[in-house]
């Protein structure tokens, strides 16, 4: 499946979970941020509130993006046989 080359994309191209690493954890810290801003804002609206969840809400949907990204990029590298760079 991640290992096929179809033949008209370059040797050395690279899949986008790297990249979707990178926006998910950037994506739930942001968000976890936000929220922790919004509940603790001392004069919290209504919407400053639903902002403050949806905040978490998103940031909770990052993170198991996170894992799942990182798992498949562990499973990828367990199938092609690379061992993991230490140092």
């Amino acid at each position: 499946m991640f290992g096929t080359r179809s033949g008209r994309e370059p040797a050395t191209a690279r899949s986008p979970l790297h990249l979707r690493l990178v926006l998910a954890g950037f994506g739930a810290i942001v968000l976890m941020a936000a929220a922790i801003i919004a509940f603790t804002r001392e004069s919290a609206s209504v919407g400053l509130l639903v902002l403050g969840t949806l905040s978490v809400v998103f940031a909770v949907i990052a993170a198991i993006d996170f894992s799942v990204v990182m798992a498949e990029l562990k499973a990828a590298q367990r199938s092609h046989g690379h061992r993991p760079h230490h140092g």
